[in-house]
């Protein structure tokens, strides 16, 4: 999933598990919160 704001962009990785339960809030709301860990990668 790509999620984006003014600031850039940042891929959420949706283990599959929890996608196939959620799959409709995953394609279709407006607005998600998420809960884990971010990685950074420069360069």
């Amino acid at each position: 999933m790509l999620v984006e704001d003014e600031r850039g962009s940042v891929n959420l990785i949706v283990p599959p598990a929890v996608y196939e339960r959620r799959r409709a809030v995953v394609r279709s709301a407006p607005l998600t919160q998420a809960k884990g860990r971010l990685e950074r990668r420069e360069g």
